[in-house]
Formats: C-alpha cells, structure tokens, sequence
C-alpha cells in the first residue's frame, strides 16, 4: 500500500475549471465543470485513462 494517496489539484479559471490526477507517466485523470452560481457546479466531462 503506498504511504501517500495521490493529489489531486484544481484548476480554477474562473467560470470554468477541472479537477486532475497526474499519474507519473504523464497520463492525466480529470473532471471539468462549469460553475453556475457561487456553491454550484455543473460536471460538464470526465476522463480516466487505462492506465489508472
């Protein structure tokens, strides 16, 4: 089991942003969303590759 879970970091750019997890090949988790009012989100995609 490893010591430490992985981070997973936010990119906010505003009305926009996403959610990602970084594996150490380079390969990229993540979920993007849209905001719509100051404590809502609207989930607008999501991508996992394989290799998680």
């Amino acid at each position: 089991m490893p010591d430490q879970l992985p981070e997973i970091e936010l990119e906010d750019r505003g009305s926009k942003g996403r959610y990602v997890l970084r594996g150490p090949d380079g390969a990229e988790a993540e979920m993007t969303f849209t905001k719509i009012g100051e404590h809502q989100i609207i989930i607008d995609h999501t991508e996992v590759p394989d290799v998680f």
